[in-house]
This record gives C-alpha cells, structure tokens and sequence, in this order.
C-alpha cells in the first residue's frame, strides 16, 4: 500500500482495491479464530484479543491509506456479529451449570435441615 500510495500517479481506486482485500484477510483471520475457539484450541480471551487486534490492525491501514468510515464500521460489525453469539452461548452454558449447582446446594440444605445426615462416596 505504502509502494503504491508513494507512486506519482497512484489512483485512489487502487488503494481501495487494497483496502478491500486487507478487509478480506480480516474477515478470513476473524473466521479461522473463531473456529479455533469452537475447536477449544484458543479460549475465549485469546478470540477476544485476536478480533480486537484484526479490528484495530484494519483501523490503522484504513485511515492511513484511505479513510472510508464505512468500511470501518463494517469490519466493526463482522467481528462483533462473530464475537457475540459465542459470549452468549458461554454465559447460557454457564448459567445452566451454575442453575444446576445451586438446585444441588438448596437440596443439600433441605436435607440438613431436615437432619438428613450426608454420605461421602468413595
């Protein structure tokens, strides 16, 4: 980009062609993380910071070479329609197991209550 910017007669139609092949490498680097997540291979911190780096890293090139706001907002939308679901479906996964726990620990405490003595399994 920086070649082609630098060139006398450069036309601006070739830095968006650029731009728009950056914003597809995103999307494809956004894609394969999410993927690694979904195959455990990454936790949810590391797809966090690799959709915020991706994110940030087309901020830079866009408004160094081209400045269309536009294509800002939507690399902004692809990673944060990527991002969300996954949090959700995290903070769903643990509330069930959380739901779960506490049904065992009320259990638990009815049953001392009633004086109902606990067991320990080998």
């Amino acid at each position: 980009m920086e070649t082609i910017k630098n060139r006398r007669n450069h036309t601006e139609q070739e830095l968006r062609e650029l731009i728009k092949k950056a914003q597809q490498i995103v999307e494809s680097i956004s894609n394969e993380a999410v993927r690694l997540f979904q195959a455990e291979e990454i936790d949810g911190e590391d797809l966090h910071k690799m959709l915020l780096a991706n994110e940030e890293l087309f901020r830079y090139l866009n408004s160094r070479y081209v400045n269309d706001e536009r294509l800002n907002e939507e690399v902004l939308s692809m990673t944060r329609t990527l991002y969300d679901p996954i949090v959700a479906e995290k903070a769903k996964l643990e509330g069930k197991l959380e739901g779960k726990l506490e049904g065992k620990l009320e259990a638990a405490r009815n049953a001392l209550i009633e004086g109902i003595e606990p067991t320990i399994m080998n």
